[in-house]
């Protein structure tokens, strides 16, 4: 465990609190470890900026137990008892690079609380300084206001670290109410909106967010992935064991833990679609969903998205993010574009 004691002061020389104490770097490379620390892992990803279901302990543990040949290598930091900064990360390709597992995560981070930029730097450059000499340190999927991105530039040169392009996010920044989000789109877009909703109600066909204490967790994820396929067939990603049984292990306690809303199109009681939507610290995020090929007359996405808007302006969230930008469908909704990046350590 390396130990590092911060003497920043603030205007009156007197040391702050997060700087008061030493802070103790460690790491962890065990399974039982890392789950033994997800009670704190979890507490500490509510005080942060992070996506509450991609940075979770659930989706991490979920995903090294699904995919083959990574090892787990989380960075840890403590002041005194606390824990106050995690890096989850793993050991790919063969043990020559060391980065956030390629998984089904849209955004991935440095936890930390964003008051605490010496915590974030120095916990980077103990990651870093563990993969120098024959490891590459690659970091993806990283938004440029993120606390990873912050800590990024507290590195000084010696560690030779860049960042570029990854890729576009597409989002909706909400303005104070439904009715005026709406009137920021076309004419053409709202009456479609409007047309979806009244031929929904006509057949007794409607939207409804499920709430834990309603649906066993257990068979969500069967549900999900039933519809799923029944919606993309061979071009589903879950198509494959891994995927699948990441889906299985960690949908269940995101769901019960309110990471993940999910919403059901309903045909009377019959389910005949699913989408799911990741929490954010400010944000739903939608991150996948499916549908029975006779749902499509009724605009899935249309009455899905809408729920989800209405939704996040109750939970009184700035974004609804719909996340990669590629898709052209998206920019009828979003009226923002996000640039998410990658890190490189060489």
């Amino acid at each position: 465990m390396r130990i590092i004691t911060s003497d920043n002061r603030n205007a009156s020389g007197a040391l702050t609190p997060n700087d008061a104490n030493p802070v103790a770097f460690g790491l962890l490379k065990e399974i039982p470890d890392i789950a033994a620390l997800s009670t704190e892992w979890d507490l500490l990803l509510e005080q942060s900026p992070c996506n509450r279901a991609f940075s979770s302990s659930t989706w991490f543990l979920a995903t090294c137990d699904s995919i083959t040949g990574i090892s787990p290598r989380v960075f840890t930091a403590r002041r005194g008892p606390n824990l106050v900064g995690i890096l989850p990360l793993v050991l790919r390709a063969g043990g020559q690079e060391m980065g956030f597992p390629h998984n089904m995560s849209d955004y991935q981070d440095l936890i930390a609380a964003p008051d605490d930029p010496h915590v974030l730097t120095d916990l980077l450059r103990h990651a870093a300084d563990s993969a120098r000499g024959n490891r590459s340190l690659v970091l993806t999927r990283v938004r440029r206001d993120s606390n990873l991105a912050r800590a990024s530039e507290g590195l000084d040169g010696s560690y030779g670290h860049k960042l570029s392009f990854d890729t576009q996010h597409a989002y909706i920044y909400l303005p104070p109410c439904y009715e005026q989000y709406l009137m920021t789109r076309s004419q053409k877009f709202r009456k479609g909106i409007k047309r979806a909703q009244r031929l929904a109600e006509a057949l007794d066909v409607s939207v409804r967010e499920l709430e834990p204490d309603a649906v066993p967790s257990e068979h969500l994820a069967d549900l999900f992935l039933a519809l799923h396929l029944s919606r993309f067939g061979d071009k589903s990603c879950f198509q494959r064991g891994p995927e699948r049984s990441f889906i299985v292990a960690a949908l269940p306690k995101l769901f019960k833990e309110r990471k993940v809303r999910v919403f059901a199109l309903l045909e009377r009681e019959r389910t005949i679609g699913i989408d799911l939507y990741a929490v954010g610290a400010n944000s739903l995020c939608a991150w996948n969903g499916g549908f029975l090929p006779e749902a499509e007359r009724w605009s899935p996405g249309r009455l899905f998205l809408g729920a989800a808007i209405r939704l996040a302006y109750e939970m009184r969230l700035a974004e609804v993010d719909l996340l990669q930008a590629s898709h052209k469908w998206k920019h009828q909704w979003t009226n923002q574009l996000r640039d998410v990046v990658r890190i490189e350590i060489a």
